[in-house]
This record gives structure tokens, sequence and C-alpha cells, in this order.
């Protein structure tokens, strides 16, 4: 039950009714501060009008995000699997210690083959975001966030790599990831 509740929260349920209306399924604000973490952004598209910006920001309730820059909404949220185990103190919301998730910058590598200023994965073009952990731990991330077409750039990013500080092993001396 514990473990079903964590989840909804994560995904933006009030199952602690911290809005005071006696339901535990509506909406709750879920964009956790962005406390060291600037927003990257990245354009998708060339033409005048035909181009959609998204904005990419770590938050330290251990989500990465990707917003449309159009509309506000959020595209997706990446949560490391390593940041599972902060998310019942971030839903308890407790007073004490400061907790740290992916308080992190993005860095981008984009191609574009042919110069078009378009990012067309079929002709080899690509978008890989790369962030580390800060404050909020030793990992570092590698994501490819090219999307599929032109009508939905950047959407479901894919998991290429994980350099992991955080468990024993060939990096456990890895420092936070700033």
């Amino acid at each position: 039950d514990d473990f079903e509740k964590v989840i909804n929260w994560i995904n933006g349920q009030d199952v602690n009714d911290e809005n005071g209306t006696g339901d535990t399924t509506s909406p709750r604000w879920t964009f956790a501060d962005p406390l060291h973490s600037t927003p990257g952004i990245v354009v998708y598209g060339g033409e005048e009008g035909q181009q959609r910006t998204k904005l990419v920001v770590g938050t330290n309730d251990g989500l990465v995000r990707m917003i449309d820059g159009d509309t506000g909404k959020e595209d997706w949220a990446f949560l490391p699997a390593e940041l599972l185990p902060i998310q019942p103190a971030l839903m308890a919301n407790q007073v004490g210690e400061r907790i740290y998730g992916m308080d992190t910058t993005p860095t981008f590598w984009t191609v574009d083959v042919n110069q078009n200023v378009q990012i067309e994965p079929e002709n080899g073009d690509f978008v890989k975001m790369y962030m580390g952990m800060r404050r909020g731990g030793s990992n570092i991330y590698a994501l490819d966030i090219t999307g599929t077409s032109k009508e939905a750039p950047g959407a479901y990013p894919k998991l290429m790599w994980v350099i992991n500080g955080i468990t024993p092993g060939e990096f456990e001396r890895l420092g936070q990831t700033w």
C-alpha cells in the first residue's frame, strides 16, 4: 500500500490531501525546487513558426523534467532509480535536513548532420543530454532526447548509460557530480 501511495504521489496525485479538499485522488503541484539547476534549452525544428523550444531542468524531488516552451506543460520527467528511496521522505514533507535530488544543470550534445537546423533522426541527427546529480549524489546520466518525429521532438528520453558513483564498484570514489 505504501509503495502504491508513493508512486501515485510521484505521478502528481494529492495522496496526503495537502489541499484540504478531502480528495486524495486530485492533482497536486508536482514541480519541486530547482535550487542549483539552471534550465537548459533545446530548439527542435528550423523554419520560422516550426520551431519547438524545450526547457530541461533538474529538481530536488529527484526528477529531470522537459517542459514545452510554448505551452509550459511538462512533456516528460525522468526519475533515476537511485532516487526512489528519497521519495517517501519528500512525500512526508517533514522539517529537517534538506533533501537533494537531481540538483543539476544539463549539458547537451547536438548533431545536425546536414546543418539544416532541424533534428532529423533519419539523417543521423541527434540530441544527447548529460547530467550529474550535483549535491543529490555521485552518478552521471546520459539520455538520448532526440525524439522520433517532428510532431513530438524530444519525446520519450532513452537512458544510454549511467556512471554509478553511489554503489561500490569501479566509480565508488567519485564525489558529488557538480
